[in-house]
């Protein structure tokens, strides 16, 4: 084949522009370097430094935040146990020698009542007990305690929930019914000493893992002040017990509305039923939030409570119910007394009860079983509701059926 001649190279040349020659060097990927290159190589910055600066701050952070208070709250829990003592939050064997010396007291003032009403068999079964389920029935206090439920638990572990403690408190005792009476907690809170005995309590509680509680130091230096707060809310100061409103008088009845700002109210209405009733004679003494079983039932009932979680949940029905069992026996509400019959309306007492209890003795008779059948069919609504009926009905769903085992025995 001839060669080209340099006329055609010219002519080639003269009909193409021409076109300049570049090198462009594309950066290496991230993901694809060298054995020899480092991280810091490849990003351009000290990435390792700042990691151990972050790691270096993170231990120290758990250190200060939980190491060191726990071991502090373990030292101050060893000490303090050595030091309190706790067995006057347990209800004594011989509480029954202690309720036969305060039968003779006050007996002439029970004599004031002229009558006597005797009862069918098991009438205290029909004395219903609220003392659980004490959520109210206002839609706005419920819609506020909804709102702030985030806050109360998350904000600092729930330290802001603890310094709201005697309000929230009041809150649910107020809703509270024994005996067909209602209660009420003083929220006097001087210098904020009750927000501060909460604080450090459940500050103690939390880094003892429980402890502080099961060892009964909770119910000494917290729980025992809420129930030197607690008095029955409806009063019989101002009545004359030997008075009795006959069926059918015309009476004029004054009522105080606390959501109200307690404004009085004069109503006239006519005396038609009649209601069992707590009536108290002797000195007022309450043990509720302070009610310890000992501790034997407390470490015991602690024990379970961490093997629940690590199980899941699976034995928390069967806990809570053995527990409650225990508990009640050692509740105490008011002092010495006796059950009688009172206008519904005016409260007037008409008629003492024969052989009436002189002292509210409540018992759980909630079995394990039957609450975990509750609490399934509570897991059964919620899935086909997709968590609407346990958001708006779950805990009362659950507190009115331990409720409604709650019974007021007859010891005397």
């Amino acid at each position: 084949m001839p060669n080209p001649s340099p006329r055609d190279h010219s002519s080639l040349s003269s009909s193409q522009p021409d076109v300049d020659e570049r090198i462009i060097y594309l950066p290496n990927s991230i993901f694809n370097f060298h054995s020899t290159q480092t991280i810091d190589d490849v990003i351009g910055f000290p990435i390792g430094q700042y990691l151990i600066i972050i790691g270096i701050a993170l231990a120290s952070a758990i250190v200060l935040i939980l190491v060191v208070p726990s071991v502090l709250s373990f030292v101050i829990l060893c000490i303090v146990k050595c030091t309190v003592n706790t067995d006057r939050y347990q209800k004594m064997p011989n509480a029954e020698v202690e309720l036969a010396e305060l039968s003779t007291m006050g007996s002439s003032f029970l004599n004031q009542y002229s009558n006597m009403t005797s009862l069918r068999s098991g009438w205290q079964r029909s004395i219903h007990s609220r003392v659980f389920d004490t959520t109210s029935k206002d839609c706005c206090w419920l819609l506020l305690l909804v709102i702030t439920w985030i806050p109360r638990k998350l904000c600092w572990c729930g330290l802001l929930e603890a310094c709201c403690v005697l309000r929230l408190t009041r809150y649910h005792v107020r809703n509270m019914r024994v005996g067909n009476r209602r209660l009420d907690l003083d929220i006097s809170n001087d210098c904020n000493v009750m927000t501060c005995v909460s604080v450090m309590n459940h500050l103690m509680n939390f880094y003892t893992c429980g402890l502080w509680t099961a060892l009964g130091l909770m119910h000494h230096f917290f729980y025992s002040k809420l129930d030197q707060r607690l008095m029955w809310r409806d009063r019989f100061e101002d009545q004359d017990p030997a008075i009795s409103v006959p069926i059918g008088t015309r009476v004029s009845v004054t009522h105080q509305n606390p959501e109200m700002g307690n404004r009085s109210s004069t109503i006239s209405t006519t005396v038609t039923h009649q209601k069992i009733i707590w009536y108290e004679t002797g000195a007022t003494s309450f043990r509720w939030f302070s009610a310890y079983c000992g501790e034997y039932i407390e470490l015991t009932h602690w024990f379970f409570t961490v093997l629940n979680i690590l199980l899941f949940g699976c034995l928390g029905p069967f806990i809570k119910a053995w527990y409650l069992r225990h508990r009640m026996r050692h509740v105490t509400f008011g002092g010495k007394g006796e059950f009688v019959l009172a206008d519904e309306v005016t409260d007037r007492v008409m008629s003492r009860i024969e052989h009436s209890p002189n002292r509210i003795m409540l018992r759980s008779e909630l079995q394990g079983c039957d609450l975990f059948v509750r609490e399934f069919f509570l897991r059964i609504l919620n899935f086909l509701t997709l968590g609407l009926f346990g958001c708006l009905f779950g805990d009362s769903f659950i507190l009115s059926f331990m409720d409604d085992h709650v019974r007021v025995v007859t010891e005397m």
